[in-house]
C-alpha cells in the first residue's frame, strides 16, 4: 500500500513538473516575443524619430530658401507682382517696387483684383491679358503699356506676364508680373523728337 501511495504520489508530482516546464516554456516564448515586438517598436521609434529629425531639416531648409527669395523678391529693383488665377486674379504678391511705382502699400493692395484699384476701362486691358496668359499657358511680353498710380499720374511700363503652372493638375496657380518703369526713357524720346522736328522746322525756314 505504502508502495502504491509514493508512485502515485510521485506521477502527481512529475506531472506538475512537467505542467510547470510547459508553462515555464511558454513564459520564456511569450518573453521571447516580447522581445522581438520590443526591438520591433524601438527600430520603429528610432525610424520615426529620423523621419521627423528629416522632415524639421527640409522645412528649415524650406523657410530659409523662402525668406531668402521673399529678400531678394523685395530688393529687386523692378515692379514684381503676382495674381491668383485660381481666385479673380487677387493680387497675392507686391514687392517693394512696386510700391513704390504705383504709390501703393501692400496693405492697400494684397487680396484685391485690378478692378478694385483701377479705372474700369485700364482694368479691362489688363484683365484679358491676365486672362489670356493664363488660359492659354503662354507669357507675353508688352513693349510699352499705360497705366495711372494711386495719385492718377500717367506711367509707362514695359510689361512681361508669366503663368506659374501647378505640376499636379496641369492648370494655372498664378499670373507673374515684372514691370519696367519707362516713363523718364518715353519722355527723353518724345523731348528729342520734338527737338528734331522742331530744329527741321527752323532748318527748312532758313533755307
Amino acid at each position: 500500500m505504502t508502495t502504491l501511495k509514493n508512485t502515485a504520489q510521485n506521477e502527481k508530482q512529475q506531472a506538475e513538473l512537467h505542467r510547470l516546464q510547459q508553462h515555464l516554456l511558454a513564459l520564456e516564448t511569450e518573453n521571447a516575443l516580447l522581445k522581438q515586438q520590443l526591438t520591433v517598436h524601438e527600430h520603429q521609434h528610432s525610424t520615426l524619430q529620423k523621419n521627423i529629425f528629416d522632415l524639421n531639416t527640409q522645412l528649415q531648409q524650406q523657410q530659409q530658401q523662402s525668406a531668402f527669395l521673399h529678400q531678394i523678391i523685395e530688393q529687386t529693383p523692378v515692379a514684381i507682382f503676382a495674381k491668383n488665377a485660381r481666385h479673380q486674379f487677387r493680387i497675392d504678391l507686391w514687392n517693394h517696387a512696386a510700391e513704390q511705382l504705383f504709390k501703393l502699400p501692400k496693405s492697400a493692395i494684397l487680396g484685391k483684383t485690378t478692378h478694385d484699384l483701377w479705372p474700369k476701362e485700364e482694368a479691362d486691358v489688363f484683365l484679358a491679358a491676365d486672362t489670356h496668359v493664363c488660359q492659354n499657358q503662354v507669357a507675353i511680353n508688352i513693349p510699352e503699356e499705360i497705366s495711372h498710380t494711386a495719385n492718377n499720374e500717367i506711367v509707362f511700363l514695359h510689361t512681361q506676364k508669366v503663368p506659374v503652372i501647378n505640376p499636379q493638375d496641369g492648370k494655372t496657380d498664378f499670373l507673374l508680373g515684372i514691370c519696367n518703369d519707362i516713363t523718364q526713357e518715353k519722355l527723353i524720346k518724345e523731348r528729342d523728337a520734338c527737338q528734331a522736328h522742331i530744329l527741321s522746322l527752323i532748318m527748312m525756314d532758313t533755307i
